[in-house]
């Protein structure tokens, strides 16, 4: 049985964008490559593979448009399941691992949340966030006073960069936790 679910980022940041409006690969690789999404590959051969694979999984459908006979172009749409499979991703709990892993996952994430979440849901995905992101910025940190004063200089320097920005990180999350709790409602 093939799974339902795919694997990665990059096909629930597709679903996500194809959930709001139906695209064509080329406006999707437009979108990652023109917007704050370009740490995501806009290659075709991220793009399209990954298009192909939610078609398979029935979580995508793609229609030709053809109101420009010379290049009709398939426009693809998020399908039911393929809504349902997103909202699922969003709501997954980050746990330890994942912030170690994929450090733009929730940034990616948090930018779908607000059209499919209740603000109840998001802030306790964001303290759930902030909760392993202190924990791994703790953990880094321990690893640090172990061993940088037997590393080498360039090794020093690539940890207190990857120190630094896990601290970035960690500020940003709970600003954004901060602007959950106290946001006024519209």
């Amino acid at each position: 049985m093939v799974s339902t679910k795919p694997a990665g980022v990059l096909p629930f940041l597709i679903l996500g964008l194809l959930a709001d409006e139906p695209r064509s690969g080329y406006d999707l690789r437009k979108i990652f490559r023109d917007t704050p999404m370009a740490s995501f590959s806009d290659s075709p051969g991220s793009i399209y593979p990954a298009l192909r694979a939610l078609e398979r999984r029935k979580l995508v459908q793609a229609r030709t448009d053809a109101s420009r006979p010379l290049r009709p172009r398939r426009l693809y749409r998020a399908t039911a399941a393929g809504r349902a499979a997103l909202v699922e991703w969003l709501r997954q709990p980050v746990v330890g691992h994942d912030v170690a892993r994929d450090a733009d996952a929730f940034g990616a994430r948090l930018a779908f949340m607000s059209a499919r979440l209740s603000p109840a849901e998001i802030e306790r995905l964001t303290e759930l966030h902030a909760v392993a992101l202190r924990e791994h910025v703790e953990g880094v940190r321990a690893f640090a006073r172990q061993h940088t004063a037997i590393m080498p200089f360039s090794a020093r320097m690539a940890l207190e960069g990857g120190v630094a920005l896990l601290q970035a990180r960690l500020c940003w999350v709970e600003r954004v936790l901060h602007e959950l709790k106290h946001r006024r409602p519209r």
